[in-house]
């Protein structure tokens, strides 16, 4: 039983620190601006704070320029590729609206 109990433990203690070190330096910037949660927060939501805090678009431009230049596959769907397009919207004006609909379709 206790060694089971071990097990866990240190099951959840390596899961938390390759969450935290797999974060990248674009998404820590984000999320300890007061963005909140990148994962949890769609694109356009994204956009619209940093619309709100133009220091911090103009900030993470150039890291996710780099980051967009030279990452391959899925980047686009990972938090860091959802930061790098909000801050994209963002910086060239692009409309960004509350999607108001009830989704219905007629």
């Amino acid at each position: 039983m206790k060694f089971s109990a071990f097990v866990v433990g240190l099951a959840a203690s390596v899961s938390l620190i390759g969450c935290s070190a797999g974060r990248s330096s674009i998404v820590k910037q984000y999320e300890d601006s007061k963005g909140g949660a990148a994962a949890a927060a769609t694109i356009n939501d994204m956009a619209l704070y940093l619309r709100n805090h133009a220091d911090l678009e103009a900030k993470l431009r150039q890291p996710c320029a780099v980051q967009s230049a030279t990452t391959k596959g899925d980047w686009l769907q990972s938090d860091e590729g959802k930061v790098c397009t909000a801050v994209r919207l963002a910086a060239f004006g692009t409309p960004v609206t509350e999607d108001k609909s009830d989704k219905s379709v007629y």
